[in-house]
């Protein structure tokens, strides 16, 4: 049995943000060469913003949209999982090779990376991590939207004075 979940889809900005999304998106190819995996998660992305924005745009593609993913239940019994088919795969890289997977390999986990910050008003230099990711899901009318957020968190324990 096959599922999917998304009926409709709602695009939140403005054009100009999901072009300079499209085109940040694009700029991120010169940190890669071109055998690279992230270059080739990239190029994977790029067609989908490019169908976004023909969205936003009020050009529908609906075969584009019929295959955002779909859901089938493989097996029966405690041998059984559910497998994820679609173009959804392609934003979660790790995954953006596969033509399918086990739900359970989509990962939303969220990133947390050290920074060191130095303050010439101070005159210290101290850790500070940036946390952030995929929180949740808020819900409303049958609308439902990710829930992100980014935190700096300040390790006092680091803090160390600059030389004169």
């Amino acid at each position: 049995m096959t599922l999917c979940g998304i009926r409709k889809v709602h695009f939140l900005g403005t054009i100009d943000d999901w072009l300079l999304l499209r085109q940040k998106t694009e700029q991120l190819q010169t940190f890669t060469t071109p055998e690279d995996e992230f270059s080739t998660y990239i190029k994977g992305v790029l067609p989908l913003l490019d169908q976004f924005i023909q969205t936003y745009r009020g050009y529908v593609d609906n075969q584009f949209w019929d295959k955002i993913f779909d859901i089938e239940h493989v097996g029966h019994g405690s041998g059984s999982w559910r497998k994820l088919t679609g173009w959804f795969l392609q934003l979660c890289y790790g995954l953006h090779m596969k033509p399918s997977c086990n739900i359970q390999e989509v990962q939303l986990d969220s990133v947390v990376t050290p920074v060191e910050f130095e303050s010439e008003y101070t005159n210290e230099k101290k850790t500070c991590y940036v946390a952030g990711g995929f929180h949740g899901v808020e819900s409303q009318n049958e609308w439902h939207k990710p829930v992100m957020s980014l935190s700096i968190i300040d390790d006092l324990s680091t803090i160390t004075q600059l030389k004169p």
